[in-house]
């Protein structure tokens, strides 16, 4: 007898109904299947075989006693842990009853829920910059800030953002003004620093600033980044 396989299955009244019928599958969900007797069957022994098609071992196997009577076995559960192709078997005693072949393909996978969310804000979802964003643009307020903080949430720097109060969004001096460009800024912003507004000198240190881990490009007249791998005031 053939094994028929499905993603559920329904039982009433000993009537067993498989719901989209198929032989393929994902990892993360579970397989139901159905395999009809010629015969009843009691007073013997069935076993349940898990075999895996390309190497021929055995995955698993169970042995029970037959339901006297039992014309249908089914069952709906995970039968696997890898992906692959797989054969059922039911046997009763030594002979085979039922046969039937199933795959197992990949977990589907799962979208990351902070893909497209900057890193310096991480207990809200606010794209990356540019463009840049003002607190009315967003619908966060009072939110924790932690990093460049590129489009400049926390204006007084105490590491809450837009903050209900009014302590988010003033001007920071090292923060690119948005010109809608990009590199070089104004006419006061060295263009080593693509991502800040800084003028070429006087000569500045990283304590001189509030920004760290930025790209820097170019000459850099201020030495932000000494060991010359592109980003300055690395913490």
């Amino acid at each position: 007898m053939p094994i028929t396989f499905a993603l559920d299955r329904v039982v009433t009244s000993n009537i067993v109904t498989l719901q989209s019928v198929t032989d393929t599958f994902s990892l993360d969900g579970q397989i139901a299947w159905k395999v009809d007797l010629t015969l009843p069957v009691g007073t013997r022994t069935i076993y349940f075989t898990i075999i895996d098609s390309a190497t021929g071992r055995t995955v698993s196997t169970k042995a029970y006693a037959a339901d006297a009577g039992s014309w249908t076995y089914y069952g709906k559960t995970s039968l696997v842990s890898e992906p692959g192709t797989y054969v059922m078997q039911y046997s009763l005693d030594t002979g085979l009853i039922g046969e039937g072949q199933f795959t197992v393909t990949k977990a589907a996978p799962t979208e990351d829920p902070n893909a497209g969310c900057d890193p310096s804000y991480p207990t809200v979802c606010i794209p990356p910059w540019p463009p840049d964003l003002d607190c009315k643009d967003i619908p966060f307020t009072n939110f924790e800030v932690d990093g460049l903080d590129m489009h400049n949430f926390d204006g007084d720097f105490d590491g809450i953002g837009c903050e209900s109060g009014g302590g988010g969004g003033g001007p920071k001096p090292t923060k690119k003004p948005n010109n809608g460009g990009g590199g070089g800024g104004g006419s006061n912003c060295d263009p080593s620093y693509p991502t800040l507004c800084l003028p070429s000198s006087p000569d500045l240190d990283c304590g001189d600033i509030n920004a760290r881990n930025f790209p820097v490009v170019g000459r850099d007249p201020h030495g932000f980044d000494g060991d010359n791998d592109g980003i300055g005031c690395e913490t």
